[in-house]
């Protein structure tokens, strides 16, 4: 495998070490309200995280706070190898085309040709 399919790994260990397990007042409690039902969604909630939190709301495990930033934690793990996996063919493909020579082939003595004059017609 390449390594850009594991770029995610140490992403997802750090943010899984730095999980909030509760809520923070502000934005954070707002989305867990709004994927709770508890409160209408604000206008800044984007329709698809705000599908994918009410079908994480309906998991019975743990808590509601947990589980929406363990989900924030493995998208932004996904985001983080899909962006490297992207670098790195954007990478090697850039690393395995052609480049023109920097130097000229002409020697530094030889003068480049003059382009032939146009034909006025008159002698």
């Amino acid at each position: 495998m390449p390594p850009a399919c594991w770029s995610w790994a140490p992403v997802l260990v750090v943010y899984l070490l730095t999980l909030s397990r509760g809520l923070f007042p502000d934005g954070s409690a707002a989305l867990v309200a709004s994927a709770a039902g508890l409160i209408r969604p604000c206008v800044a909630i984007h329709p698809v995280w705000e599908t994918l939190a009410k079908w994480v709301a309906c998991l019975p495990c743990m808590s509601l706070p947990f589980r929406l930033n363990l989900f924030g934690a493995l998208v932004g793990a996904l985001t983080a190898g899909i962006f490297g996996g992207l670098i790195e063919r954007w990478l090697l493909r850039a690393s395995q085309e052609p480049r023109p020579p920097v130097f000229s082939s002409q020697d530094e003595d030889d003068e480049p040709e003059a382009p032939p004059l146009p034909d006025t017609g008159a002698s």
